[in-house]
């Protein structure tokens, strides 16, 4: 349980031991462009209504921290039934679009092919539905948000990884920048040599909220390349998204392409 969040990994022992070897298989992963972990609050007990009084069956029902861009996180209700830990989990992911995109695309989500006898079973399908609520979110801007337009062309330009979450009508959108490392000498792991961006916009168009920007890097690599005299161009709503993107990416490979081979 080396690096788990303490509270998640305390209250796995609270679980039917078959769901403890499954949960603790999730906390243990990071995901995603940052790395960071899921994590389990709330966890509580809950019968079922079906059955007579004295004699209840009970569920184990918590809530599912998920890390998304940076330092957002999702959160969203799982059952497991304790008596018949064979059963799939059933999710509540606190949003009515989301619901609805997921039941229209229930095959993808894995659900249907769950086996509790493999150790990834709900790590899975965790991943899934998270990979699924991106899809959501880009196909959810379409109508009422010009994001949608300036996200979807970066990504067929730059064909990248990305992460995208609306939360509290801010959309924040991040990508790993296609940066050339070839003449770092560094005795560094792939993870320590990646730059990732991450951009806020307000969700509609003409909202008084502010547009952010900000770049993530490694201890090791900014030292290396000197990334905290790095000076970025401000974000806003008057920078067409992959031009600023373009920008960026060329003020951080022009130290990386004067350092010595």
């Amino acid at each position: 349980m080396d690096g788990m969040d303490p509270r998640s990994a305390s209250y796995l022992q609270r679980f039917h031991p078959v769901h403890e070897t499954v949960l603790n298989n999730v906390l243990a992963h990071s995901v995603g462009l940052f790395n960071r972990r899921y994590k389990i609050r709330k966890l509580q007990r809950c019968g079922q209504s079906s059955v007579l009084p004295g004699r209840e069956k009970y569920q184990d029902m918590f809530v599912l921290s998920v890390p998304i861009c940076e330092d957002q996180v999702l959160e969203w209700q799982v059952i497991l039934n304790e008596f018949k830990p064979s059963l799939r989990p059933d999710f509540k992911v606190f949003n009515l679009g989301f619901a609805q995109f997921l039941s229209n695309n229930m095959l993808r989500t894995g659900l249907f092919h769950y086996d509790i006898n493999n150790e990834n079973a709900i790590l899975n399908v965790v991943n899934r539905l998270r990979e699924m609520y991106i899809e959501y979110v880009l196909t959810h801007l379409k109508s009422p948000s010009s994001l949608h337009e300036h996200i979807s062309s970066t990504l067929q330009v730059l064909n990248c990884s990305h992460e995208l979450v609306l939360l509290h009508n801010i959309v924040h959108f991040s990508l790993r920048l296609p940066l050339l490392f070839s003449r770092l000498q560094l005795d560094l792991p792939p993870s320590k040599l990646t730059v990732t961006l991450t951009l806020s916009a307000p969700y509609h168009h003409g909202s008084d909220l502010d547009y952010q920007s900000r770049v993530h890097m490694s201890d090791d690599l900014s030292e290396q390349i000197g990334g905290d005299r790095i000076k970025y161009p401000q974000y806003g709503r008057d920078k067409p998204m992959l031009k600023y993107i373009y920008d960026v990416i060329g003020r951080i490979q022009v130290p990386i392409s004067v350092l010595k081979l």
